[in-house]
């Protein structure tokens, strides 16, 4: 190495310690809170919401949200928020609608951000209209002690937790996240996920349930409907407990499907690198293919069919009676 290249080098290591040492200055000065370097700030807002309103629209950017049971008999939205990024709260032709106001120029766009904002929604009553929400990046969560007569939700980035039921539909999308729904009823039941995971147990869907997750992990627990669809592309399909009345059909590309007391008239299972084993509650009639693996299942010849189809990988599936 030329000494002109040493010199340059020692040069970058020497500045490379300085910055090093005059962030970590700031950053004990600051008792390890980064949000002061980010020259934003944040302020709490509390709208009270005294006009009657049976649905509810949302518009969120970067904000949490999250829906609570109110015990004062008052509707209200509390915004933790930034100072020039705030939340407009109004009722409009009888439906409640939460906007969110950016104001920042251009450049203030850019900076650290550690702080989330928050949206929280605290609602008197238990049964409501239509629940519109879309948000960019940021968690929403509701709360189990209401009822809608259908449920939306389209998020970018981040996580949903849906205890609330539906009359009608209850859908959910999401890209990049987790979904999670837990002992609720509904309509008709459509969650959509790109790359996460999705949990859902303790549903009662009085039509079709479908499922859509293209890399992450699929639990279902304690689920009875119609019909379930379930396909994805990396993940296994874990179900415990899980009864469809009429069709029950999983697909993945590579992962497992493991069936613990599941049931259906018709059952279609079929994934391409991966086992397919567990147990159901009922006989069926077996047709079996798989190109590298071991079979094992019984060999009933009554009730509905059964078609599992897999290219590497086994299949065990046992009867198992409640």
């Amino acid at each position: 190495m030329s000494k002109t290249k040493q010199h340059w080098l020692i040069a970058a290591v020497i500045l490379t310690v300085i910055g090093t040492v005059i962030v970590g200055s700031a950053v004990m000065m600051m008792k390890g809170d980064l949000s002061l370097m980010s020259g934003t700030s944040y302020e709490t807002n509390h709208h009270p919401v005294t006009e009657e309103f049976g649905a509810i629209r949302i518009s969120l950017d970067t904000a949490d949200l999250r829906l609570v049971y109110s015990s004062d008999a008052s509707s209200s939205v509390t915004c933790y928020e930034q100072s020039n990024v705030k939340h407009a709260v109004a009722v409009k032709d009888g439906t409640l609608v939460i906007e969110v106001v950016d104001e920042r120029k251009w450049y203030e766009h850019i900076g650290f951000f550690t702080k989330n904002s928050t949206v929280t929604l605290t609602l008197p009553e238990t049964v409501y209209g239509m629940l519109s929400v879309s948000s960019t990046t940021g968690d929403i969560e509701i709360d189990p002690d209401f009822t809608f007569q259908s449920i939306d939700v389209a998020l970018t980035t981040g996580d949903v937790i849906c205890k609330a039921s539906a009359k009608e539909d209850l859908r959910i999308e999401t890209t990049t996240g987790k979904i999670t729904v837990s002992d609720l009823s509904a309509e008709a039941i459509s969650l959509t996920l790109s790359t996460g995971s999705l949990k859902a147990s303790g549903i009662t869907c009085r039509k079709d349930l479908s499922l859509n997750v293209t890399t992450g992990k699929t639990e279902l627990s304690d689920i009875t409907c119609r019909n379930l669809s379930s396909d994805g592309t990396t993940g296994s399909a874990v179900l415990k407990h899980v009864i469809a009345e009429e069709t029950l059909s999983l697909e993945r590309s590579t992962g497992d499907i493991i069936l613990d007391r599941v049931d259906a008239a018709t059952l279609k299972l079929r994934t391409t690198t991966g086992d397919v084993k567990g147990s159901l509650l009922s006989e069926k009639v077996f047709f079996v293919d798989t190109t590298t693996g071991d079979r094992d299942y019984p060999h009933t010849s009554s009730g509905g069919t059964c078609e599992i189809e897999t290219t590497t990988g086994d299949v065990r599936i046992t009867l198992k009676t409640e």
